[in-house]
């Protein structure tokens, strides 16, 4: 009896830390809002985020997710319809010594529920080298690089 009860309290105790366990590991998609930009000379408006999460370090280069969420929808191609984007995800690069070394590698556009209409992923494995047209990508720049990594 004795035996059954702490074989009984041995697997509810395990059970409870794996579970605390896979709370902890979980990672945060917490994405920083770093500036509201109002209708540039491109005719984009809207708000940029940085999923914080993602940013990490390969020196000099720093690899991060960014968002920009349009303040009025932009009309895209999804084959031969033109399809409302209300939200552009991109994963990219950007070298930090240099500021001008800056690589998008995948774009992803959602719809005003949230459902990917279009994925692009660049040919190029190490990315399509950008200019800095948006005045909201150089303020992610800004934050990714000044950013502490550990």
């Amino acid at each position: 009896m004795h035996r059954l009860i702490g074989l009984t309290v041995g697997i509810i105790t395990a059970t409870c830390l794996l579970n605390s366990i896979s709370v902890s590991a979980r990672v945060s998609t917490l994405w920083i809002r770093i500036l509201t930009v109002p209708n540039d000379k491109y005719g984009f408006s809207g708000v940029y985020f940085v999923n914080e999460a993602s940013v990490i370090s390969g020196k000099p280069l720093r690899y991060f997710w960014a968002s920009l969420q349009f303040d009025q929808p932009v009309p895209i191609k999804r084959g031969n319809q033109s399809v409302l984007a209300y939200k552009a995800i991109s994963f990219r690069s950007v070298n930090c010594n240099k500021k001008k070394d800056y690589r998008v590698y995948k774009t992803a556009w959602f719809d005003k529920n949230d459902k990917l209409i279009r994925r692009n992923n660049v040919a190029n494995p190490r990315g399509e080298v950008t200019e800095f047209k948006l005045v909201g990508d150089k303020a992610a720049v800004n934050y990714v690089c000044t950013r502490k990594i550990i």
